[in-house]
């Protein structure tokens, strides 16, 4: 069974929003999360444009599973065809997923639609929301990427589980996955 998420990115100039990609595979934050820290500072060499552009912006039909040694390979992301017929909703996307036709590696230069914080009523199925929020130090003048992890339930407003500085050491990943939320709408670390 897959663990759902989405990976984004907030869009400048203000920040105030995001616009990110669909990823199917093993969403959690130990294995997501952890992926996401680990290719920034591996793979990408701490360039969060350069990891910006390749994770979402050039992979709009989203993802099946983008960790892996990318020094490698590259990951398995899905083709735009499969993701966007005519526009189709995301819980339609959703249940083709399990065509026995596998996942081709994204490289179709076609219009297709991000997912925004509007799409998230028709994500009922999609658990955890990396949100990829580029920051510049005041002291240091130095960039920094800090991921905003978020956990989604239906029918309720993204909550915010950790901000994580990607620069810095590996935060607690296991803790994050056993975040839950209770049925009064409020958090609960079990």
């Amino acid at each position: 069974m897959a663990t759902r998420a989405i990976i984004a990115y907030t869009v400048p100039p203000q920040h105030e929003s995001w616009q990110g990609v669909y990823h199917h595979f093993d969403g959690y934050p130990s294995g997501l999360g952890r992926a996401l820290q680990q290719l920034y500072q591996g793979h990408f060499q701490r360039d969060s444009a350069r990891m910006i552009q390749a994770l979402i912006l050039d992979h709009p039909a989203g993802w099946s599973n983008c960790a892996g040694d990318w020094d490698q390979f590259k990951p398995i992301g899905f083709t735009e065809e499969r993701r966007r017929q005519d526009r189709t909703p995301l819980a339609t996307f959703v249940e083709h997923l399990t065509d026995p036709q596998p996942p081709i590696y994204y490289d179709d230069e076609r219009d297709v639609s991000f997912l925004t914080p509007s799409d998230l009523p028709e994500c009922w199925d999609i658990e955890w929301l990396y949100v990829l929020n580029q920051r510049v130090s005041v002291l240091t003048r130095k960039q920094r990427l800090v991921m905003l992890v978020f956990k989604l339930t239906a029918r309720r407003p993204p909550v915010l589980v950790e901000s994580v500085d990607l620069d810095d050491s590996s935060p607690d990943w296991q803790m994050m996955d056993d975040f839950r939320i209770v049925d009064n709408g409020e958090a609960d670390e079990a």
